[in-house]
């Protein structure tokens, strides 16, 4: 792998979308988990645990790809090793793989 991955400006604008991303992920976690708590509560339905497990996936996703943006990582493909380009990172922050593998080109 050769030079930056990524400028400065573009790691700080990809580090400020994942962490709305996160924030809004939390935030949707917490009204979830309020909904199922009032609705055990009133009703006494079942928790709906798919749902949750999806929102907290969702946050582990979110936490990995912040970890990678802190470190030399993130913008690599972790198939090829090849370099994610800017704008797939924009499309999705969470990206781990180059378009060529994700469509199995390499």
């Amino acid at each position: 792998m050769a030079g930056k991955v990524l400028s400065f400006k573009q790691r700080d604008a990809l580090r400020l979308d994942v962490a709305d991303r996160r924030d809004q992920a939390l935030q949707a976690l917490e009204k979830a988990v309020d909904k199922a708590i009032a609705l055990l509560v009133a009703s006494r339905q079942t928790l709906d645990g798919e749902a949750l497990r999806a929102r907290i996936e969702e946050l582990r996703h979110l936490h990995r790809a912040e970890d990678r943006l802190a470190m030399a990582e993130y913008g690599v493909c972790q198939q090829c090793r090849g370099t994610l380009a800017f704008h797939q990172l924009t499309a999705d922050p969470l990206a781990t793989q180059c378009v060529s593998c994700l469509q199995g080109q390499r």
